[in-house]
C-alpha cells in the first residue's frame, strides 16, 4: 500500500498493465536475496567494518548510504540515479535508456576503469 507523508494509508501502488490502460495491483518483490542478506548483516553487526563490508564497493551504493547517515556533511556525497540523469538530460528516461545505461555503466559499451572504480561516469 503507498503511505501518504503523514503516515495515512492509502490505495494500493498501481501500474499500467497493457496499452489499453487497464490497470492492476502492484507486486511487491524484492530485487535479491544478496541485498537484504547485506541489510540484515548491517543489522546484526552495525560495526564500520561490518557496515562497510555490507556496502559493498559500488559508490552508488556508498554514497546513498552517507547521504543518509549525514545529509549535511562537509564532504559531498552525489548519488546519481535513473531520475537523476533523466532530469539532467530534460527527458522522460527510465533505466533501459542507453543515456542511462552509459551514465550509470550498465550498458554495452559503457567505459569502465576498474582500477579507479570508475563505470561510466559514475565512481563505483
Amino acid at each position: 500500500r503507498d503511505i501518504a507523508p503523514e503516515g495515512d494509508f492509502l490505495g494500493m501502488v498501481q501500474r499500467k498493465a497493457d496499452k489499453k490502460g487497464n490497470i492492476e495491483d502492484a507486486a511487491l518483490t524484492w530485487t535479491s536475496f544478496d541485498i537484504m542478506s547485506s541489510a540484515i548483516q548491517i543489522l546484526q553487526d552495525g560495526s564500520l567494518e561490518s557496515i562497510s563490508d555490507a556496502l559493498g564497493g559500488a559508490h552508488k551504493v556508498r554514497n546513498l548510504y552517507n547521504n543518509i547517515l549525514d545529509p549535511k556533511a562537509k564532504v559531498p556525497f552525489v548519488t546519481s540515479d535513473t531520475h537523476q540523469v533523466a532530469a539532467n538530460l530534460l527527458m522522460p528516461l527510465g533505466a533501459s535508456a542507453a543515456e542511462v545505461q552509459h551514465s550509470l555503466g550498465t550498458g554495452r559499451g559503457s567505459a569502465a576503469v576498474a582500477e579507479l572504480g570508475l563505470s561510466g561516469t559514475y565512481w563505483r
